[in-house]
């Protein structure tokens, strides 16, 4: 049981580590130049907005507006309703404020830092998390002898110590994997950004970029906070394979041809 949970954790870091360098070398590759002080900015915008969702489904999914708006629709279909358009409207500020704040000035390497930064703030979270937990049951293991895992999922030690624990350990990894294609489906809304601020794409190709990948991002979001308890992390992950897929084959298929440019001048 040590065993596994500790390559569980183990992995988990790894995989965060392994995405924090792909970004890395994504940077490099394209030469884009990272931006230290707007990667930060990024990733605390990413928590503000985590702390404001609990809070909006704290209030939204409370016993007395559970009651009142399931007396007009089913239960399901309102949690995930307000979902959907608290996602939507997030989705919708974070390209504009972002687009006016960094794109449309020309700072894209500012632009692409705190894209970055706000993907990469889950995945790193979590790997920290999962680095804590690896050393702390190391350290644990190696002092005191461990007596199995308790009812309430917690690894208990012959000196009374209990740490809690997610099981099965295995997900820990599929989790990391979720929280990975969520930083790369960011970099792909990134990307499109970067592209539309540089080349003159048509319009309805554009809304239609949009579209999809922020379809894209709430599909992926919302399978994280209702399937999560619910469903295999396998089938999570699959699910979130398949999003982040599709918004880069549409980054692709769409982008692949941009308007020209009018003629105005002899020596343009």
């Amino acid at each position: 049981m040590i065993i596994k949970a500790l390559a569980s954790y183990g992995i988990s870091v790894l995989l965060t580590a392994a995405t924090a360098v792909a970004f890395v070398l994504f940077f490099n590759r394209t030469g884009i130049r990272r931006r230290a002080l707007h990667i930060l900015l990024g990733a605390i915008v990413f928590i503000a907005i985590i702390i404001c969702m609990f809070f909006v489904l704290m209030f939204a999914f409370s016993e007395n507006s559970t009651v009142y708006m399931t007396s007009m629709m089913d239960e399901g279909t309102y949690k995930i309703s307000v979902a959907i358009i608290f996602f939507f409207l997030i989705g919708l500020i974070r390209y504009f404020v972002v687009n006016a704040a960094y794109f449309n000035k020309r700072k894209n390497d500012s632009g692409m830092s705190f894209m970055a930064g706000y993907g990469l703030t889950a995945s790193m979270i979590y790997g920290l998390y999962c680095l804590f937990m690896f050393i702390y049951i190391s350290v644990t293991a190696c002092m005191h002898k461990f007596m199995g895992i308790s009812d309430g999922q917690a690894l208990m030690f012959d000196d009374g110590t209990g740490i809690s624990v997610f099981t099965p350990f295995l997900s820990h990894i599929f989790i990391a994997i979720v929280f990975a294609l969520y930083a790369v489906l960011i970099m792909i809304i990134a990307y499109f950004m970067d592209q539309h601020s540089k080349l003159p794409y048509r319009k309805h190709s554009t809304v239609l970029m949009y579209i999809i990948t922020n379809a894209c991002e709430i599909l992926m979001i919302s399978v994280i906070l209702f399937a999560v308890s619910k469903i295999s992390p396998i089938v999570i992950s699959v699910i979130c394979v398949f999003t982040t897929a599709l918004a880069a084959v549409a980054l692709r298929m769409l982008y692949k041809y941009k308007e020209e440019l009018p003629y105005n001048r002899q020596f343009d």
